[in-house]
């Protein structure tokens, strides 16, 4: 199967992802993991965030304000993506005989997603 297919299949399903967790059977054994992040993920980010703000005495409701916390939760979730692969999905996955492709973070859906894919060893 060309890889390039696959990949398709994968952007095609992360296209339609919003806020959803969940895994996604593609073709001939490719599995892709994907959790879409939203605004209940980053309420700690957005207390500190605004907190930050009302020191420097920034109007937190100013779209200079609004940007600062979109981009830090976009940052929160890129980072903590590349971990939620490696020290959940990756474990898990292995478990139950998938090979890791390819992952990472994009920024679709809500906040972006966290995506993975896999490839079931006896194909």
């Amino acid at each position: 199967m060309e890889q390039t297919y696959i990949y398709k299949l994968a952007y095609d399903t992360l296209s339609e992802i919003s806020d959803e967790c969940g895994e996604e059977e593609l073709v001939e054994g490719y599995l892709l993991k994907f959790e879409g992040w939203c605004s209940i993920c980053f309420e700690e980010v957005l207390i500190m965030i605004e907190a930050e703000q009302l020191k420097r005495d920034m109007d937190i409701e100013s779209r200079e304000a609004e940007d600062e916390k979109m981009t830090a939760c976009y940052n929160y979730a890129e980072e903590k993506s590349y971990l939620i692969i490696e020290n959940e999905w990756k474990p898990e996955l292995e478990r139950r005989c998938y090979n890791f492709i390819d992952g990472g973070y994009d920024k679709g859906g809500l906040y972006g997603i966290t995506w993975s894919l896999f490839k079931k060893s006896d194909y």
